[in-house]
């Protein structure tokens, strides 16, 4: 057999760890953990995605002792492939404090599964994670949930937060009770409030309590205003309006412009930026003339009348409206 060599960059347990200063409550379980080998006795498989280190089941216990559990639940690593040996002889060697979930293939046969069922195995691992193994059709899967049911065993379904929706439909399907790896794996980065924290489903709130479910498929139908202009939304009013000024805006820099982005807030105005330029913008009154035709067209609507009296007589409206100058005032 060909030598097996640990992968340069793999992280090896650490010699000698500290004892946690939180003590567990009693019987509490370690629900999700590997053995690695040992080789020789145990090889990895020959389509593994990664060569871990040594660590059988004499390591794990010494771990599990260490840090305070009393039972574990031992996950078939992908590493081992569908070889469950390793796993199977560490439930049968803990004296009755470990079970197994397993990883098999389609050609299981009762007599095997009740044999694992004798070690300690109380459940199959279905894995998604494109990363760590090659693509299982769903149908297979299924398969294999059907044998088990007899036994009854749990379902572990191991994916990465942006494949669940894909794969909410057989979920669906699947009988018996279904176990969510490592909790979906979600990006703990983006905050519980993330999508990926609330099953590929996301509530937005509108104004007057207006509450939308959608699902993580159904964004696109959403338009997020991340920021807008204080000219866009003249006439308009939000619970909150942040205001973000810097020196680079020196030619906006005026406090019409700034009084109107402020008043756009109707319980909260945040300002942000650089308090130079929210300065030079308070002090700045100085007009701005533009040229418009809007005074024209005014005084000539002021003549209408939308009630239909005929006294009143309408010059006929220009044809060119000239540009007037207008200085904008506080």
């Amino acid at each position: 057999m060909t030598q097996q060599h640990m992968d340069p960059d793999w992280l090896v347990f650490h010699p000698n760890p500290k004892k946690p200063d939180f003590q567990l409550p009693k019987g509490a379980v370690d629900a999700h953990c590997h053995v690695f080998g040992p080789l020789p006795e145990f090889p990895f498989a020959p389509e593994r995605k990664y060569t871990p280190c040594n660590a059988g089941k004499e390591k794990l216990f010494e771990l599990r002792d260490h840090l305070g559990f009393t039972r574990n639940v031992i996950v078939q690593a992908t590493c081992h492939g569908k070889d469950n040996r390793a796993m199977m002889d560490a439930c049968r060697a803990s004296g009755g404090l470990a079970r197994g979930v397993a990883s098999v293939g389609a050609d299981i046969t009762k007599e095997e599964l009740s044999d694992m069922h004798e070690a300690g195995v109380r459940g199959v691992r279905f894995n998604f994670v494109k990363r760590l193994v090659d693509a299982t059709p769903k149908s297979v899967f299924l398969e294999i949930a059907a044998k088990i049911q007899d036994f009854g065993w749990s379902t572990v379904v191991y994916f990465e937060a942006q494949d669940l929706e894909d794969l909410e439909p057989f979920l669906q399907e699947l009988p018996g009770t279904i176990v969510i790896d490592h909790m979906g794996r979600p990006d703990v980065k983006n905050g519980v409030d993330h999508i990926d924290f609330n099953a590929g489903r996301i509530e937005v709130r509108f104004e007057e309590g207006r509450r939308v479910v959608y699902k993580k498929k159904e964004l696109v139908d959403l338009t997020l205003s991340y920021c807008t202009s204080i000219h866009k939304v003249q006439g308009s009013e939000f619970p909150c309006v942040i205001v973000i000024l810097n020196k680079a805006h020196f030619n906006m820099l005026k406090r019409n412009l700034l009084y109107t982005a402020i008043t756009r807030g109707k319980k909260l105005v945040i300002c942000l930026g650089d308090p130079t330029a929210f300065n030079m913008a308070i002090t700045n009154l100085e007009g701005k003339k533009r040229f418009t035709g809007l005074s024209r067209r005014l005084n000539y609507w002021s003549n209408y009348d939308p009630f239909g009296g005929n006294e009143i007589q309408l010059e006929e409206e220009p044809e060119e409206v000239w540009p007037l100058e207008l200085e904008l005032q506080d």
